[in-house]
């Protein structure tokens, strides 16, 4: 009716319609329809079996082969986990008891570099090297607390206000973004992605490869999909505030020094599994050092780059000449500003700041708990509450 154009029904156009629908429905408070798979049950099914549930079946295979002592106690706690376990066939199949998961998972297809890590022969190898004893009640508890900091992980928090939020649903928030000049519209965030502050302002928690539907409330045409990183700099250039971004390996050593605590206070002080978890341990260190010296030299260029960026409002032509030479050769987006790089740069050294705290506390921890293994193993362990971390 405004442009005379005919509307044309493309791959994605009943999904992103759905979406704008979904907006306004619950603006409104109005029921939204919810998506029923039984038109296409057995592509669902094969989907749901191919992609969800293998990556939860080796979830809490990888959590029962850390915490099982023998064959019989995997199988335990594998039902405990509400795992079906079936070692009768040429390859282990598996299927998730808590979940509509219909057709088993053959082990062979949740590994591809090594498809006989989940067969019954390899399982009973690996579980050799444990020497670790914990009872069924222990394994769900400490299954619960590891899904629920899977759940909080997260490679970017921003701080957004009231005024950016457009409404909230049950699910979760659609917030105002701007994306480009004169591109207004908002995007969905689901709620465990979101924190409400007492001041009345919230923590967003995204991840990089996060995928969000940016609705232009006014062109559909304009719309488009956008990563978390994407949208944390869009969200943080709206209010002027600065992203923390979380290095991935932070996550890691909090993993591994949270496992050889466990262990410790489970009595394994040596064995073969607290070595290797140990080794991990220094090799995510030495990755953390990698990543500590990538950042010093992220920081350096930023900066270089704000140089050249505050030279090109000179008033002297050569000095303009020579800085766009410089962004030139660094390969430097044209229309990239200087408040961008500021932002980047401030949220680069607030994420080494956390990384390097993080790295020297570990490693004091470690020279700590060395000493005192090497006067007396026990001592510590009294002192320290069964804690080697």
């Amino acid at each position: 009716m405004v442009t005379g154009n005919a509307f044309r029904w493309q791959k994605g156009t009943k999904k992103i319609f759905e979406q704008i629908s979904d907006k306004h429905a619950s603006k409104a408070g109005a029921k939204i329809i919810e998506k029923s798979p039984k038109n296409s049950h057995k592509k669902y099914t094969t989907w749901q079996t191919e992609s969800i549930f293998k990556s939860q079946i080796k979830q809490r295979l990888d959590f029962l082969l850390e915490f099982s002592s023998d064959i019989n106690d995997f199988k335990e706690k594998a039902a405990a986990l509400q795992l079906e376990v079936n070692f009768s066939g040429k390859w282990a199949t598996y299927r998730l008891l808590d979940q509509p998961q219909i057709k088993n998972t053959r082990g062979r297809s949740l590994s591809k570099n090594n498809p006989e890590k989940y067969n019954l022969s390899n399982i009973k190898e690996q579980l050799k090297e444990n020497n670790v004893k914990i009872t069924v009640d222990e394994v769900l508890e400490r299954y619960d607390e590891k899904i629920d900091i899977v759940k909080q992980d997260f490679d970017y928090q921003v701080t957004i206000e009231n005024w950016q939020v457009d409404h909230k649903t049950e699910k979760g928030y659609y917030l105002n973004v701007d994306f480009g000049t004169a591109n207004h519209g908002q995007i969905f965030i689901g709620a465990y992605k979101i924190d409400q502050l007492e001041n009345g302002d919230y923590q967003v928690y995204l991840k990089k490869k996060d995928f969000f539907h940016f609705m232009n409330q006014k062109d559909s045409t304009r719309s488009r999909y956008i990563d978390g990183e994407t949208l944390v700099r869009q969200l943080s250039l709206y209010n002027g505030t600065t992203p923390l971004k979380k290095e991935p390996i932070i996550s890691t050593i909090n993993e591994i020094v949270d496992a050889i605590n466990f262990l410790a206070e489970h009595g394994v002080t040596e064995g073969s599994q607290l070595k290797q978890m140990e080794t991990n341990l220094y090799d995510a260190l030495d990755e953390a050092q990698i990543k500590l010296d990538k950042i010093d030299e992220k920081i350096l260029e930023l900066t270089q780059v704000a140089k050249y960026l505050i030279a090109k409002t000179s008033d002297d032509p050569d000095e303009v000449h020579e800085a766009q030479t410089a962004l030139d050769n660094m390969n430097v987006n044209s229309d990239l500003k200087y408040r961008d790089i500021q932002q980047e740069l401030s949220s680069e050294k607030l994420g080494r700041k956390i990384l390097k705290n993080k790295f020297d506390q570990t490693v004091s921890e470690i020279n700590q708990f060395n000493e005192i293994k090497a006067i007396n193993i026990e001592d510590f362990k009294e002192k320290s509450g069964g804690k080697f971390l």
